[in-house]
């Protein structure tokens, strides 16, 4: 005779963070994973310089010129894990040469077809759209402070633009209805 047992799927959480940073090597990092942060129960960061901290948003002092991978591993009540990293870059001699995000616009999002990408201070070298795992999906060069780009052919879900010119990138979720 067999019996059965009820199993428990618990969803995985998915890492992912944004920084800002005021030019003097201070860094304060903001979590964005999901699902939400009632049911992530553990943090860690690792600066990519040896140091590492467990608080769910934390400040970092760099202190040397240098780009950094920094990685943030989050745990959910149910066991799950999941790990997010991305560089940062600190040039201590003539500050942070990191864009400012709110020169950056990426609208509508959520997004059904098309999603405008607009950087007011300088041109947009190349535009990477990743899916959840890190999957490359697009890869756009449109050399141009404003762009439109194509998202009809993605399936709905969350996705991950990276925008790029030749002295930074930022990373930013996107959602596709």
């Amino acid at each position: 005779f067999f019996g059965f047992s009820p199993i428990t799927v618990h969803d995985q959480p998915l890492s992912f963070f944004t920084q800002s940073n005021n030019g003097t090597g201070l860094f304060n990092f903001l979590d964005q994973s999901t699902p939400p942060t009632q049911s992530i129960t553990s943090w860690l960061w690792d600066f990519g310089d040896g140091n590492t901290s467990t608080v769910q948003n934390p400040t970092h002092q760099y202190t040397a010129t240098g780009s950094y991978y920094v990685c943030l591993s989050v745990a959910n009540n149910g066991g799950c894990n999941d790990t997010y990293c991305d560089s940062v870059y600190y040039n201590s001699t003539v500050g942070i040469t990191e864009q400012n995000s709110t020169a950056l616009l990426i609208y509508p999002n959520p997004a059904n077809d098309f999603i405008t990408i607009e950087n007011t201070i300088m041109a947009i070298d190349e535009i990477v759209i990743y899916d959840i795992t890190g999957k490359t999906i697009k890869t756009i060069l449109p050399k141009t402070n404003t762009t439109k780009v194509n998202v009809s052919d993605l399936s709905d879900g969350v996705y991950f633009i990276k925008i790029s010119n030749n002295k930074q990138s930022i990373t930013k979720k996107i959602i596709k209805n």
